[in-house]
């Protein structure tokens, strides 16, 4: 069976999908072309959503974004996963 994945809040050039990582039950999915987050209209922050899998199905459990987010940081540009351990770039 296929899920189709999409983020909430789909923009044009946000790249979500352009590093994935999976461990387990977990998945770590990077936008790096994701502008600031709500506090924050900055450039190309980027993000990364985290997804726990329930049954059949990925659930969006988290949306990580720097705490000191600046311009053109591109987070989620990298990222990996091995167990509770995220590595985000």
């Amino acid at each position: 069976m296929y899920q189709r994945i999409l983020k909430p809040r789909i923009q044009a050039g946000d790249a979500f999908g352009y590093s994935i990582a999976v461990s387990g039950d977990t998945l770590v999915v990077g936008a790096p072309n994701e502008d600031g987050s709500s506090a924050s209209d900055r450039y190309n922050t980027g993000a990364v959503y985290v997804f726990v899998r329930e049954g059949n199905s990925w659930v969006e459990q988290a949306i990580l974004h720097s705490s000191n987010e600046a311009y053109y940081d591109y987070l989620g540009s990298n990222v990996a996963i091995s167990g509770d351990t995220r590595v985000l770039k």
